[in-house]
Order: C-alpha cells, then sequence, then structure tokens
C-alpha cells in the first residue's frame, strides 16, 4: 500500500480520536496492537485470507478486542478487513504516530552512545534537546561500542556527530592533507 494510503487512513482514525478526545489512549492502545502483530504475525495473515468470510474475521476481531479496546479501534479493524488493507496495518500505525507526534509538538532522538547513559544524563540530554528544539523529546538509546566514545545524535533528519571516532577520522583527514608533497 502507497503511504498515501496509509496517510489516509491513519488521519481519518486520528481526527475521529481527536474529535472524541482519546488520541493518547488510541494510541496506547495501537502500540499494543503493534506489539501483538510483532509476537502474532499469523493474526495479520489470518485476516488477509480472502477464503475466511470477513463477517467471520469481524467475529474474530470482536472476540479478540471488542471490551477490551476502544471502540475506535475495533471498528477500524474491521474496516480494514472490509476494504482489503489489512495487511498494511504497521504502516497504519507509523502514520498515526505521526499524526500525534506533530499535534503535540513530540519528536524522537535515536542517541548512540558507547555504554548506557545513566538516568541523569538522560533528563539532561531530553531538557537541552527540547530547549534546543522547542518540542518535546522522546530518546530512543542505543548503545555502540564502535563510535569509542562521546554520542551521535540523530533528529529531524539531521545528525549531531560528537564521537571520539568521527573526531580521530577527521584529525587523520587533516594529518594527511597537511602532508607535504
Amino acid at each position: 500500500m502507497s503511504s498515501l494510503v496509509a496517510a489516509t487512513y491513519a488521519e481519518s482514525l486520528f481526527e475521529a480520536a481527536c474529535d472524541d478526545g482519546c488520541e493518547k489512549e488510541l494510541l496506547d492502545e495501537i502500540n499494543a496492537l503493534e506489539q501483538i502483530i510483532l509476537l502474532n504475525p499469523d493474526f495479520v495473515r489470518l485476516l488477509c485470507v480472502p477464503n475466511i468470510e470477513k463477517s467471520e474475521k469481524h467475529t474474530l476481531i470482536d472476540n479478540i478486542f471488542k471490551g477490551k479496546t476502544h471502540i475506535y479501534l475495533v471498528n477500524f479493524l474491521k474496516l480494514l478487513v472490509d476494504k482489503g488493507r489489512v495487511s498494511s496495518l504497521s504502516e497504519i500505525i507509523r502514520e498515526y504516530r505521526k499524526y500525534y507526534r506533530k499535534k503535540y509538538r513530540i519528536t524522537k532522538a535515536e542517541v548512540i552512545t558507547v555504554t548506557p547513559l545513566s538516568d541523569r544524563l538522560k533528563q539532561k540530554l531530553t531538557e537541552k534537546l527540547e530547549k534546543i528544539t522547542g518540542m518535546k523529546v522522546e530518546l530512543d538509546l542505543k548503545v555502540n561500542p564502535e563510535i569509542i566514545g562521546g554520542m551521535v545524535i540523530n533528529m529531524d533528519y539531521r545528525q549531531f556527530d560528537a564521537s571520539v571516532k568521527t573526531q580521530l577520522h577527521q584529525l587523520r583527514d587533516f594529518i594527511g592533507a597537511a602532508k607535504p608533497q
């Protein structure tokens, strides 16, 4: 499915949730749904099988989700079944998150360090990035010993590379360029 179609479905779900004031609740539930999908990929495959009647798929969705999740999510899953779009559920979930983050001015920062950051450093880094961006920042922390030291931050299609590895490469290039020929 094209990103445009996934964005359209996600936007419709998000707007309905906003109208009802339940966009955060729905975000939490689709995040949980995404985990279910990751742990049980056969669930989506089952809902995509053309030989199974749509009414049977609706019953399955009701049995699993009705009364446990928001009715918008239950009905949305049934709509995806009816329109043959269940296979795009993961992409729709990603698009929903984008709409949510945009509305609430939330950005994500991937932070790569050699060792895990302490809670104090995480808090200070979050505060600093929020001050710089003027947005709420969610950290996605990763550990990579290959950077030797320092950190690399990827955020909003920009990279801030303060790793020792990069500094050593820059020093090597500088020294190489300064050699007499």
